[in-house]
């Protein structure tokens, strides 16, 4: 049991903060040129082998246990594999070049792919693991795109790295929430071209969290919902047919025993 809930859960969260962490580091490292210390280097090595093994694990794990009934494609083995594949190879050690670290952020999309098993799984808390989700890939967004403002208008040496990265963190988040105080302008054609690709992704980013705010909202009380439907139902029903007093009671009762007793919901029509 102890077994199947690490692989299930335990396994999947190593995975998605190593690779959170670097996805978080990587950038910046290119950016800043941090220098990178013996400590660097075997952290990549054991990254390349955590890779390694999640790579053999994903492959056991989704071939016995994909649903063939479905007919349809292995998600993991068509879609996700290859990128697992490429953050796993160690390019870096071969041309001994740094920035082959960057191709390693691509495992990104195993952990969106491990989010949402765990959405798809947990559907008793799948309105929390929903905003769950949405505050971290909002942090990861904000994240990246503070790291290309900052490589698209360079570093200001006057300020140390935690600053200009602030800075950049700034614009970004004032520019996606639409709000755009306009104490950071963009001046050449690379930036007015970014400014304005954030600026439409703000809108979509603006958009998306009211509709997604409003749907968990309407979905937070489901029982309620249901109960109300019912004594819509009821109340029609008594002035078409002007049913008794007594009888409207008693189903007004046992609408009132469904919502608190059964969550709202009756099984056998379920």
């Amino acid at each position: 049991m102890m077994k199947q809930r690490f692989l299930e859960y335990g396994w999947p969260l190593i995975i998605i903060v190593s690779t959170t962490i670097l996805v978080f580091y990587a950038p910046l490292q290119q950016i800043f040129q941090f220098h990178e210390s013996s400590i660097i280097y075997y952290l990549s090595i054991l990254y390349t082998l955590l890779y390694l093994v999640d790579i053999l694990y994903s492959i056991r794990y989704h071939s016995k246990n994909h649903n063939q009934y479905l007919h349809k494609k292995n998600t993991y083995l068509h879609y996700v594999l290859p990128f697992d594949v490429i953050a796993f190879l160690p390019l870096f050690l071969i041309f001994n070049l740094p920035l082959f670290h960057l191709l390693r952020i691509v495992k990104i999309v195993k952990v969106a792919f491990y989010m949402l098993e765990w959405k798809r799984k947990e559907i008793r808390h799948s309105d929390s693991i929903a905003i769950d989700l949405f505050l971290y890939w909002m942090i990861v967004a904000a994240h990246t795109l503070s790291s290309i403002w900052l490589l698209l208008r360079g570093i200001d040496f006057t300020k140390d790295e935690i600053t200009n990265y602030i800075t950049s963190l700034y614009w970004v988040v004032t520019t996606l929430t639409t709000v755009g105080y306009g104490d950071i302008t963009p001046h050449t054609n690379s930036q007015m071209v970014f400014t304005m690709f954030v600026q439409i992704l703000g809108v979509g980013f603006y958009g998306f969290i009211i509709g997604k705010v409003a749907s968990i909202l309407s979905k937070k009380d489901p029982s309620k919902a249901k109960y109300l439907e019912n004594m819509g139902k009821l109340t029609a029903l008594s002035r078409m047919r002007k049913l008794p007093k007594n009888l409207q009671k008693k189903l007004r009762d046992y609408y009132e025993y469904i919502l608190i007793k059964r969550m709202g919901y009756d099984e056998s029509e379920f």
